[in-house]
């Protein structure tokens, strides 16, 4: 009896180093599994920030002017602010499939020589929040984005008794989230 005892307590030891090893080995596995894991979020998180920083509008060929208007609608470009009854800005909202397709709200703001912004009024009905500051806007347009590529123009008519001033104008494009970009021109 006590060395069938003795067999049967071999066998068990036995049985429990293979268990213990086994052990060893699935927490080695786990904790690898673990750090891949890890890994692989990282690497995640780092793509998700690429492709956030990707996912935004842009815009190319802005290019914004004083314009003559005659009488039948006719608008003539021209760099004298006394014959300026138009400024319009027109530019290229780039194509993005990485930003969701639907109505996007465009800002244009024009500055005079002096730095004021030309604005349709002084509520806050004419403007909008970037960057945590409330903005004055000239012109706004809703563009109905599609990820593709589309012209887009805006324009500010001066009132009747308003006249341009000579100097250099500066012109800002925006949407809710981020600036597009911005040109300039002068008027003699």
């Amino acid at each position: 009896i006590s060395q069938e005892y003795v067999k049967e307590m071999d066998k068990l030891y036995q049985e429990n180093q293979a268990l213990k090893t086994e052990n060893t080995q699935v927490r080695a596995d786990l904790e690898q599994e673990r750090q891949d894991k890890a890994n692989i979020q990282k690497s995640n998180d780092a793509l998700s920030a690429k492709i956030s920083g990707a996912a935004v509008y842009k815009a190319y060929s802005i290019h914004s002017a004083g314009y003559n208007v005659s009488k039948k609608g006719e608008e003539e470009a021209t760099d004298k602010a006394s014959r300026v009854k138009r400024i319009k800005t027109s530019f290229v909202l780039g194509e993005n499939s990485l930003i969701e397709a639907g109505p996007v709200n465009v800002y244009c703001r024009v500055s005079v020589p002096s730095g004021k912004v030309i604005t349709p009024g002084s509520s806050d009905t004419y403007s909008f929040v970037h960057d945590g500051q409330r903005l004055q806007y000239t012109a706004k347009k809703v563009v109905n984005y599609n990820n593709k590529s589309q012209n887009v123009s805006l324009s500010w008519d001066l009132m009747s008794d308003d006249k341009a001033v000579k100097g250099r104008y500066v012109v800002q494009i925006f949407t809710d989230d981020q600036l597009l970009g911005e040109s300039s021109f002068t008027l003699k």
